[in-house]
């Protein structure tokens, strides 16, 4: 597991509209690799359809919890 380099805190996993980000335990803060930015702007600007389509048609469970 990867720390932060400001705060030293750990990274964990976390779920972003089926998104894999890393947040530091400690302060909170959120990492995105690159590319990430990008797909979530593009998903978020399809808008309530999008998402609900995204749903509908999702290839495996853990894209459903988003």
């Amino acid at each position: 597991m990867m720390s932060r380099p400001k705060c030293s805190g750990k990274f964990a996993k976390y779920r972003f509209m089926g998104f894999s980000l890393d947040r530091c335990e400690i302060c909170e803060g959120i990492w995105l690799d690159k590319g990430e930015l990008a797909g979530i702007l593009r998903q978020q600007a399809r808008g309530p359809l999008g998402a609900f389509l995204d749903r509908c048609f999702a290839k495996d469970e853990t894209a459903t919890k988003s």
